[in-house]
């Protein structure tokens, strides 16, 4: 009987050492997967890479005298609102500028478009017609700031918009030289938007 006790407790060591030297396994595995932050990254990564090349696709003819349009009558109709809306002077006048130049500017691509048997947005899209509804709703002093910065996103997507227009060699003609001629205007929109600020404006609203 003593022998075959002296037997088996070898067995049983054994089977106790597998065990450990598996779960020791086990565990340096789920630490390594743990320590390891690369797939994170290289997700982040290839997520953006749409995106930047979304931003650098190539214009047509067609998508910007769409992009271009729309952005136009969207700026009118905000700033007709501001116009009326809002009491404070400095805004007041850039909106009744952002108006006149942006319907002349209008009006020159639209003859462009016809002649060039391009469609052309006549009204503003629903995005913008939902902001102006959301616009409406506001109290002045929120409106002046919403306005002001929806003034600074816009003219900042535009101008680029333009830019890439202007130095797209495969553009109609007559488009390239639309948004080289405008982007001198739309720069001084971009640059007078950013400038504006509630301080000292209320001064001279009163």
């Amino acid at each position: 009987m003593k022998t075959k006790n002296f037997r088996k407790t070898p067995r049983v060591l054994v089977n106790l050492s597998v065990v450990l030297a598996l779960s020791t396994l086990t565990a340096a595995g789920i630490a390594v997967a743990q320590s390891a932050p690369t797939a994170p990254a290289q997700k982040t990564l290839t997520q953006t890479l749409p995106q930047d090349s979304t931003v650098k696709e190539k214009l047509t003819d067609s998508t910007f005298v769409e992009k271009a349009a729309a952005g136009s009558l969207a700026e009118i109709e905000i700033s007709k609102l501001a116009a009326t809306k809002s009491t404070n002077v400095k805004i007041k006048k850039f909106a009744a500028q952002m108006v006149k130049d942006h319907e002349a500017a209008g009006a020159k691509l639209k003859q462009i478009a016809t002649t060039n048997r391009l469609d052309i947005p006549t009204k503003t899209d629903a995005a913008h017609k939902k902001l102006i509804d959301e616009l409406q709703g506001l109290s002045e002093p929120q409106f002046d700031q919403s306005y002001v910065d929806l003034m600074k996103k816009d003219h900042d997507t535009t101008v680029a918009l333009f830019d890439n227009a202007a130095g797209e060699p495969t553009l109609n003609a007559e488009l390239r030289v639309f948004a080289n001629q405008s982007l001198p205007t739309l720069r001084a929109h971009q640059k007078h938007a950013h400038a504006l600020t509630e301080t000292g404006d209320k001064k001279a609203s009163r």
